[in-house]
Formats: C-alpha cells, sequence, structure tokens
C-alpha cells in the first residue's frame, strides 16, 4: 500500500479556507525517501496522522478508545447544562473538527496491494447544537481512455483492501517509541503486559484459560453428579436373603388382599338391594304425587273450559254482531264526509274569484316591461359594437406596451453582453497564458520523475540478477537430502533411546503387576473360605423357631388352656396327658431363659451378617483390582511387543549402531551435530533464495511504479494539453462576438423608438370610442343592461302564467270534490240497506239460539263475547296437555307397584344393618404393608438397572475430569503459564526482527533473550561482547534499542502486507551527530531496501537540520490556526 495525497479540511487547527493538500507522490515529498514534519507545540503535526487514520477507519490515536469502553463522558452530578448535554464523548473522533466551522473532512487516495486507485474519505457536519453522524465512503479510480473515473465502493472493506486493521495500521505505519522505551526498562512481569499490547493479544491468553476451566468445571459436576446417582441408588439395594423374604411377603399379602377382596363385593352387592327398595319405594310415592298434581292441575282449568264452549256455542252470532257494528261506524264516517266536501267546495270557489283579480293587474305590468326593453334594444346594440372596438383598441395598447418593453429589455441585455464579452476576452488571455506555462512545468517535471523511475528499475534489476547468478550456484537437492537424511538419523537414534528406555520401565511394570496379581488371588481364596465357615442361614432358622417357641408359649390363648388342663387327660394341641408346664410360674422361669437366649442368638446373627459383608465388599474390590491388573497386564505385554517391533525396525535400518543406552547417547550428539550443519547449509541457501525472491519483488515493483507514473505522467500531459486547448478556443470565440455584439446593440435600439410613437397613437383612439361608448347608454355595461331589461319582462311573464294555471287548478279541484261527493251518498244508502238486513238475521240468530235455555242472550251479551281476548287455541292446548299428563302418571305409579312387588321376592336373608357391620369390617383391612413392599421391591429393581447404566458413566466422567485437571495444571492459574511461554516465543521473534533493523544503522548493539523468559539483555561488540543490562543503557543508547524494536515490530506486523509509508513519533534529540546523521541515513535507506518513505515527526529543531524535505506546520499568529507549507533544500 502507498499513500499518494491526503486532503483535509477544517481539522483541530488546521482551518486553512479551501483545506489543505499534502502530494506524497509528486513535488518536493515525491523526490525525497525521507521528509520531517516539524512546528511548534499544538500547531497540527498530529492532525495530519489522525487525518490518514480518520478515512481508513473512523478512529484517530488522539481519540483512544478503550476495548469494552462504551462511553468515557465525564459523569455530571445533577442536571447537565445546554452546553455539556451537546457535548461529544472524549473518545469520539468527531471533537477534532475545527471549533466554529460547520464542516470538516480527509481525503486520502492511496494505491492498493492489488493495484487499484482508491479514494476514502471521512467527514463531519455541525448544525446549529449537535453533530450529524460521520460519515465514511470509498471510491476506486480509474484511467479510462485518458479519463479519471470514479466508482463506489463499500468503505467496511477497507481493512481487507489494506490487509489491516486499525491496530495493526498503528503498528505497521506509525512508531511510537516511548512504547518501547518504557518495554526496555520494565519489570519482567510488566513486559508481559506490554508486549500483549505491542501485539495486540491483551485477552487472548485469558480467554483460553476462562475457557479451559470452564470445561474442567463441566466435567467435574458431571462426575459429582454421577457419583451422587450411585450413592442415591446404593441405600436401595438388597441382599439375596432379604429379596427372598421380602418376595414371599408380597405374594402372602396379595393371597390375603384377593380374599378381602371377593368377600367386600358379596356384601355390597346384598346391600345393593336395600338401596334399590328404598329407591323403588321413594319412586312410587313420587309418581303418586304426580297423578294427584294432574288432577289438580285440570281442575283449574274448568273455567277455561266452560268459556271456550261458550266461545265455540256463539263464534257465528258473534261475527255478526261484529259486522254490523262496522257497518254503523262506516255510516256515520260517511255523512261527515259529505259535509266536509260541501264546506271545501264553497271556500274554493271563492278563491277563483280573488286570483282571476289578481292576474288582471299582472298582465298590465307584463305589458309595461315588453314596451321599456323595446324601446332601449337599438342604444344596447350599438354600445356592444362600440365595447368591441374598445376592447381591440385596449388589447393593442397591451402589445405595444409589451413590445416597448421588451425592445428596453433587449437594449439593457444587449449592453451587457458587450461588457461581459470585454471581461471574458481579458479572462480567457489570462487563462490560455497560465495553460501554456502549466504545460511547461508538468511536462519538466514527468520527465525528471520518468528518469528516477527507469534508474529504480536498472538498480533493481542488477541486484536481482547479482543474487539469482549466486543461487544458480548452489546444489539446492544436495543440500535438502543431506538435511533429509541427518534429520532422519537423528529422529532414529532418539526414537531408539526412548524406546530402549520404555521398553526397560515396561518390563518392570509388568513384573509388578504380577506380583501384586498373585497377593489379591491368594487374599480372595482366604475370603472365601472365611465366608463358607461362617453359617448365617442355619442360625437364621434357630433364631425362627426360638422367637415362634417364645411367641406360642406367651400366648393369651395358650395360657386358658393350661389353666383347663388336668393330669391323666389329653392335651387339645399336642394330646399329652403329662402336663409339666400348667403351672403358670415355672413357665415363666422358661419363656425368661427363651428371651435371653433369642436375644443372644440375636446379637451373633448380627455380627456373622456384618463379618461376611465385610469380607464380600473387600472381595468385590479385590475382584475390581483384579480386573483393571489384568487389563494393565494386557496393555502393557501389547506396548512391549509394539515397542520391541519399533526397536527392531530402527535398529534393521541402522545394524551399525550399538544397543547399549549410554553408546546411544553419545552417538546422538554426534547426529544432532551433523544435522545442525546440514541446516545451518540450508538455511544460507534458503535466506539466500529469500533475498533474491526480494530482489525479484523490489524489482516488479519498481517496474509497476515505472508503468504506474507513465499513466499519471501522460494523464497529467492531456489535461493540461487540454486545458491549453481549451483556453485558446474560449479566446477566439469571444473575440469573433465583439463585433456582432455591437451590431445587435444599435439595432435595439432603433426597435424601441418605433415601438413608442406607436403606442402613443393607439392610446388617442381609445379615448375616443369610450366617450361615443358612454352618450349610448350612459355608464351602464350593454351586456348587463340588456340581462336587467330582459329579466323584468320574462319574469312579468312568468307571473301571468302561474297565476292562471292556479286559477285552472283551483276549478279542478272543485270538480273533483262534486265527483267525491255523489259516491259517498251513493255508499251511504248502500251502507244503510246492509245495515237493515244485518240487523233482521241477527235478531233471527239470537231467537234460535235462546230456544229452551233459561238465561236468553242478549245483543250486550254478544258485544262482551266478541270484546274477549283469549287465545282460544292455546286454551285448547293446555287442556290436552293436562289431560295427557294425566293418564301418563297414572300408568308410571301403576309400574312402580308392579316393580316393588317383584323386587320383593329377592330380598337377602341378613338385614341391613348386619351387612353393613360386615362391610365396614373387611374395609378397614389395610394394603399399606403390601404397598410398602412392593414400593421396596421396585426401589431395589430400579437401582440396580440404574447402578448398572452409571458405571460406564462414572468411569468416563472420571477420567475426563482427570484430563481435565491435567490440563488445567499445565497452562497454570488464568492461563499464566500458557501466556509466559507464548510471550517468550513472541518476544524470541521480535528481537530477531529488531537485531536486523539495527544492524542498519549500528553495528555496536545487538539483543539477546534470557533462556525461557521475556528478560533482555545488550550485547556490547565493542566491549568485547560485553552482555550489558538494558537499565545500563544511555539515553542515546536506549534510543537506538527502541528504534529497533520499533521497526522489528513494523516489520513482524506487517511481513504478509507491503506497505510503503512509515511515520516515526519520536525525539531524535537524545542521539549525537554521527549516530544521529547514521540513523537518518538508515531510514532514507528504508526507501531502496524495503521500499519504505519515511515521514518523522519532529519535536526539536535537531532534525530540521539533518532533513532537507520537511511538511511545516506553521501556526497564523495567535489565533489558534495553523496551515501547511512543504519546504526543501
Amino acid at each position: 500500500m502507498k499513500l499518494l495525497r491526503l486532503e483535509l479540511l477544517n481539522l483541530a487547527s488546521l482551518d486553512k479556507a479551501g483545506g489543505e493538500i499534502i502530494d506524497f507522490e509528486n513535488g518536493p515529498l515525491g523526490e525525497s525517501n525521507i521528509f520531517s514534519i516539524v512546528g511548534p507545540t499544538g500547531s497540527g503535526k498530529s492532525t495530519i496522522l489522525d487525518a490518514i487514520c480518520l478515512a481508513l477507519f473512523n478512529r484517530a490515536p488522539r481519540y483512544p478508545k478503550k476495548k469494552n469502553d462504551r462511553n468515557q463522558s465525564i459523569e455530571i452530578y445533577g442536571k447537565k447544562n445546554e452546553e455539556e448535554s451537546c457535548r461529544l464523548a472524549p473518545s469520539d473522533p468527531r471533537n477534532i473538527l475545527t471549533h466554529g466551522k460547520k464542516y470538516g473532512y480527509s481525503k486520502l487516495t492511496f494505491l492498493a496491494n492489488n493495484g487499484n486507485l482508491y479514494r476514502a474519505e471521512w467527514s463531519v457536519c455541525f448544525k446549529r447544537t449537535r453533530y450529524d453522524n460521520a460519515v465514511t465512503s470509498l471510491y476506486v479510480l480509474r484511467n479510462e481512455d485518458g479519463k479519471i473515473t470514479e466508482a463506489e465502493a463499500d468503505w467496511n472493506e477497507l481493512p481487507r483492501i489494506i490487509g489491516l486493521d486499525y491496530e495493526q495500521f498503528l503498528r505497521t505505519a506509525l512508531i511510537a517509541q516511548g512504547s518501547f522505551a518504557n518495554f526496555l526498562t520494565a519489570k519482567e512481569d510488566e513486559r508481559y503486559e506490554l508486549l500483549e499490547k505491542l501485539i495486540g493479544c491483551e485477552d487472548l491468553y485469558s480467554r483460553i484459560a476462562a475457557e479451559i476451566a470452564m470445561r474442567r468445571k463441566e466435567a467435574s459436576d458431571k462426575y459429582n453428579e454421577i457419583r451422587a446417582g450411585i450413592n442415591a441408588y446404593a441405600n436401595d439395594d438388597l441382599a439375596p436373603d432379604d429379596l427372598e423374604r421380602l418376595t414371599a411377603e408380597i405374594a402372602s399379602l396379595e393371597k390375603e388382599k384377593q380374599a378381602n377382596a371377593e368377600a367386600l363385593e358379596a356384601v355390597k352387592k346384598n346391600l345393593d338391594w336395600y338401596d334399590t327398595d328404598e329407591k323403588l319405594c321413594s319412586d312410587i310415592a313420587k309418581a303418586e304425587t304426580a297423578v294427584n298434581d294432574a288432577q289438580n292441575s285440570l281442575q283449574a282449568l274448568s273455567d277455561l273450559q266452560q268459556r271456550l264452549t261458550l266461545h265455540d256455542t256463539t263464534s257465528v252470532g258473534v261475527a255478526t254482531y261484529r259486522e254490523l257494528t262496522a257497518l254503523t261506524n262506516s255510516i256515520n264516517e260517511t255523512r261527515t264526509a259529505i259535509d266536509n266536501y260541501a264546506n271545501e267546495t264553497n271556500k274554493l270557489n271563492n278563491d277563483i274569484a280573488e286570483l282571476k283579480t289578481q292576474l288582471q293587474d299582472l298582465q298590465a305590468k307584463a305589458k309595461q316591461a315588453a314596451d321599456s326593453y323595446d324601446e332601449k334594444k337599438p342604444h344596447i346594440n350599438r354600445a356592444r359594437e362600440i365595447k368591441g372596438e374598445i376592447e381591440a383598441l385596449q388589447q393593442q395598447v397591451d402589445e405595444k406596451t409589451t413590445a416597448l418593453q421588451q425592445s428596453q429589455t433587449a437594449v439593457g441585455n444587449a449592453t451587457k453582453a458587450v461588457n461581459d464579452n470585454a471581461d471574458a476576452i481579458r479572462t480567457a488571455d489570462e487563462a490560455l497564458r497560465k495553460a501554456n506555462t502549466d504545460y511547461v512545468k508538468i511536462e519538466n517535471e514527468t520527465t525528471q520523475k520518468l528518469a528516477t523511475h527507469t534508474n529504480n528499475v536498472a538498480a533493481a534489476r542488477e541486484k536481482f540478477d547479482n543474487f539469482a547468478k549466486q543461487l544458480q550456484a548452489q546444489d539446492l537437492a544436495f543440500l535438502q537430502k543431506t538435511k533429509t537424511e541427518a534429520e532422519k538419523a537423528l529422529a532414529d537414534i532418539r526414537d531408539a533411546i526412548r524406546l530402549t528406555t520404555s521398553l526397560t520401565k515396561k518390563k518392570a511394570d509388568i513384573e509388578a503387576n504380577t506380583n501384586e496379581r498373585e497377593s489379591l488371588l491368594k487374599r480372595n481364596k482366604e475370603i472365601t473360605a472365611a465366608r463358607a465357615a461362617i453359617n448365617i442361614r442355619q442360625l437364621s432358622d434357630e433364631l425362627t423357631t426360638l422367637r415362634k417357641a417364645h411367641t406360642l408359649m406367651t400366648s393369651e390363648n395358650l395360657a386358658l388352656l393350661r389353666g383347663d388342663l388336668a393330669d391323666g387327660e389329653p392335651c387339645p394341641l399336642c394330646g399329652a396327658t403329662h402336663h409339666p408346664y400348667a403351672d403358670s410360674g415355672e413357665l415363666s422361669n422358661i419363656t425368661g431363659e427363651m428371651q435371653g437366649l433369642i436375644v443372644a442368638k440375636e446379637k451373633e446373627l448380627i455380627g456373622l451378617q456384618d463379618r461376611d459383608f465385610v469380607l464380600a465388599q473387600e472381595k468385590s474390590q479385590n475382584e475390581g483390582s483384579l480386573t483393571k491388573l489384568e487389563a494393565t497386564a494386557k496393555e502393557l505385554s501389547d506396548e512391549i511387543e509394539s515397542l520391541g517391533t519399533e526397536l527392531e525396525n530402527i535398529f534393521g535400518r541402522h545394524r551399525e549402531w550399538p544397543a547399549d543406552i549410554a553408546q546411544l547417547d553419545e552417538l546422538n550428539v554426534s547426529l544432532t551435530t551433523q544435522a545442525d550443519v546440514a541446516e545451518s547449509a540450508l538455511s544460507n541457501y534458503n535466506s539466500l533464495a529469500n533475498k533474491t525472491e526480494l530482489a525479484r519483488q523490489a524489482l516488479d515493483k519498481a517496474i509497476g511504479e515505472l508503468d504506474s507514473y507513465r499513466q499519471l505522467a501522460d494523464l497529467r500531459l492531456k489535461e493540461a494539453d487540454q486545458h491549453r486547448h481549451d483556453a485558446q478556443v474560449a479566446l477566439t470565440s469571444h473575440q469573433a462576438q465583439s463585433a456582432t455584439l455591437s451590431t445587435q446593440l444599435d439595432e435595439k435600439r432603433q426597435t424601441a423608438q418605433t415601438a413608442a410613437s406607436k403606442l402613443a397613437e393607439t392610446k388617442g383612439l381609445l379615448t375616443q370610442k369610450r366617450q361615443q361608448l358612454k352618450d349610448e347608454i350612459g355608464d351602464n355595461e350593454p351586456d348587463q343592461l340588456d340581462r336587467t331589461l330582459t329579466t323584468a319582462k320574462e319574469n312579468a311573464e312568468k307571473l301571468v302564467k302561474e297565476k292562471t294555471e292556479t286559477i285552472a287548478d283551483t276549478g279542478l279541484k272543485v270538480q273533483e270534490l262534486k265527483g267525491k261527493t255523489e259516491i259517498a251518498i251513493q255508499n251511504l244508502d248502500s251502507h244503510q240497506t246492509r245495515h237493515r238486513e244485518l240487523s233482521s238475521q241477527l235478531n233471527l240468530w239470537l231467537e234460535k239460539f235462546n230456544t229452551g235455555k233459561d238465561n236468553p242472550l242478549t245483543v250486550a251479551n254478544l258485544a262482551e263475547i266478541s270484546d274477549y281476548k283469549d287465545n282460544w287455541e292455546s286454551i285448547r292446548a293446555s287442556i290436552k296437555e293436562k289431560s295427557d299428563a294425566l293418564t301418563a302418571t297414572s300408568a308410571t305409579a301403576q309400574n312402580m307397584r308392579e316393580r316393588r312387588t317383584a323386587h320383593s321376592a329377592i330380598k337377602p336373608g341378613a338385614d341391613k344393618d348386619a351387612l353393613t357391620a360386615q362391610k365396614e369390617k373387611l374395609e378397614a383391612w389395610k394394603s399399606e404393608a403390601l404397598d410398602t413392599a412392593r414400593a421396596r421391591l421396585q426401589a431395589y429393581r430400579r437401582a440396580k438397572e440404574k447402578m448398572g447404566e452409571l458405571h460406564e458413566k462414572h468411569q468416563e466422567a472420571r477420567h475426563t475430569l482427570e484430563e481435565w485437571d491435567q490440563i488445567c495444571q499445565a497452562i497454570g492459574g488464568e492461563g499464566k503459564t500458557l501466556r509466559k511461554i507464548a510471550q517468550c516465543y513472541t518476544l524470541r521473534f521480535l528481537i530477531a526482527h529488531a537485531n536486523a533493523e539495527i544492524r542498519r544503522f549500528n553495528t555496536r548493539y545487538e539483543l539477546t533473550q534470557v533462556a525461557n523468559s521475556l528478560g533482555i539483555r545488550v550485547i556490547d561488540h565493542d566491549r568485547a561482547d560485553d552482555i550489558r543490562d538494558t537499565t545500563s543503557l544511555s539515553g542515546g543508547e536506549t534510543f537506538i534499542v527502541s528504534l529497533g524494536l520499533a521497526l522489528g515490530l513494523s516489520s513482524l506486523s506487517s511481513r504478509n502486507i507491503s506497505f510503503d509509508n512509515l511515520f516515526i513519533d519520536e525525539g531524535f534529540g537524545t542521539l549525537d551527530p554521527d549516530t544521529l546523521a547514521t540513523v537518518i541515513d538508515s531510514l532514507a535507506s528504508l526507501q531502496s531496501s524495503r521500499g519504505k518513505k519515511v515521514g518523522v515527526i519532529s519535536h526539536t529543531d535537531v532534525m530540521s537540520e539533518r532533513i532537507s524535505t520537511q511538511v511545516r506546520i506553521i501556526k497564523n499568529g495567535n489565533s489558534g490556526s495553523s496551515h501547511i507549507e512543504i519546504h526543501t533544500a
């Protein structure tokens, strides 16, 4: 990666209007291998490095942010004021925006290792009281047909494109010497942390240790969990005798439970008869109650039954009465309507007379409006003609006014165009002279630069050819073969020593294993004999017999029987005629002695059981140990056989080698020396090959830079030539336009005068026509006056027409009322005739209905019956429902009585109380003993199954835990041991790179590492290779060693990445003039040896005297702002 161009605006104190540009590839910086960045404290030297980092990573060294540190703002107690609320966190890079500025940016153009040209951009805006988020972008720049084109790319891909992240970039491109000075003088324990920070792996080993600790805890938890499970299940284990007794007990209890269940079922069946009988009695009582309820419900409907009968027999008479009543109402309504029609007809005739009088007045007004319209119509028509002429003249005035204004504007524009063209001629002439000067300057500059690049290619090619010739003179195949054979022999001798030592140890191990197995086998035989001598079953049987006899002798029932015994009479139990223990006192002595014997036997039995258990457990443990020892013996035999085979193979390849271990050790020393010699020869060859490859890469790079610069030079010349051509074309064009623009100005002035004359003439004619219009119709508008007169005439005619139509409509209403009156009179006659007929029919029906009845029915009774609102169908359905219910309940009651008669025939022999007592006695039997025994057996079976499953898991978990314990012991607490070993190897590589860098500018000093530690000492070759402690170094010596370490880290960090720029931020004031000159020359040589352009940030005036090319940061007085100037001697 090569930095080409840096553009920045309003960053920190660098706030020059239009921004600053630093061109690393062209001008003084492009021609120098080393340059310094100088300026007063606070002027903005570090801002340049900040700008580079912002464009690439949106981070800056000035604003460091620790890992996992999300907010470094100052904690404020209480409410923040407005200024603090808008302030950014101290680690926010947007703080770099110049105070008081609204916008700032950093743009970095660079050539990536993939051969593409990129521009990375970073910008920030401040709006009123807050900062916008920083904006980042990336563009790929390409030269297509002589034109530079830009294509937007993904800014987040920059670490991949560069090949470095932010921390790696700082270690590779920026050397802060203070870190390595601290590293040199630090104690050994402190160096671990400093070295981790320098190479960027602060928490790597802690994470590894934490992960291993977590794995070890998981293994421990699993092992403890399995072990606890085994212990828990061991409590449920049973001895063989206990298992047998438990099984017999369960069988006995299950038989007893079955017999009790069968007896209980029979009792429950007999008790069910009494429950059924009680239910039948209850159901019969309920059925008889339902019959009574049905009878009462039906009796309650007797009054409705009578009303329903009356309704059904008088329905014809009621219908006639209702029709007669409706007809009477209709006759009365018709008579009222006839009277209303007569009154309304009289009122309408009076209205018609009044409307005719109003019509005559309206007809007179309509004639007056028509006469006025006919009189004024000719004047209106003439006014319309004059108005049209006025509108035409007004349009001409507007058009000529616009034409005059346009002419005047055109005169002004033409005048401005003449003046602007004169200014453009002067500007184009100046631009042409500048373009010609720039072209000559760029042509000279590119010619010199091309010559430099061509020389670089020639020098690189010569260096590559020299290395290539040296490499071709050596035989790589021979060197590799020699090294391979030496390494194989060395590996074989070391294997032979290892195998011989291991074989001797394994043979001793198998002999010890055999002795231990024989000892255990002998002990197990002794245990078997000892357990055979222990007769637990015999003693247990004796104890059972004694307990039964004791129980029998102390039973209350037997005591009663003993009291009834008489000498010479047989015992009802045993049949004996002699009864020595009939006396209870003598028997009591015997049972007491028997109880003591039982207690002694129980103690003896417990002792034998404990002894047998201990021997069985010991034997089981011995058998487990024997199994392991046999497996170990098998493994040892296999290993001895395998080791012997390997050893035979090695001695088969080297028959001249001795078998004695001491002679093999001596041969090992000799072969090690031979391997080291072969390794050294091949290493020298590889070193030469690496130098040749580096020379080839340098050659390829020089050729690539030459090609890239040729393209860039061609592009710059084409752009400069295009600028000359554009300036010449612009000047010629403006000169040609000068005469044309003057002629156009004169023509525009003449056109404006003519337009003014025509406008005045048209305005005079417009004034005359407006006076004529006023003479015809005054100040009225013709169309409006015409509409007013026409509307008055039409309104008068409309009123006459509406009044005429109203008179006609009223006459029609009178005729309509006459027709309605005639129809009403006809209906009245018809209704009266029908009324007489219905009255006659009703009287005849009543006469017939009342025949033979004591209480005759009257018209009043019919009126009352007609007003009934009963739902006769509902009453009819309710009566039927109650009748059906009575029938159904009667049948149900009879059925219940018959069922009870049949049920009484199968009555049980025992009464209910006796059966209930028997049921309670049977239900009192408890199955707790059976449940307990079953649970104990189930727990035993489950324990056996689970203990078998957990045994293998226990072995595996223990093995896993042992492995993690060994790993934890190996890496140390929190990974400290692993951390130290890794950092020791890292320091070894760093010192090798640092020594290579130190030799470039000083051959006196060489770093060396204290074996197996982070200790560093310095070999002083000018003092007979004296090994000095770093604390004894002077300031200048410390700087030289620190610079070497810093350059070594940069080389180590970028060993797979090409980075052509290096910035060193450190004061060189501690060096004497000669050493300073040597260091500067060495840094300058980095351009040719490693392709690096070095920039030194100087804090003293010493560097200004030694490095001629400088980027000067110059303060602008006391304003707090600065600007950049590039200087060279």
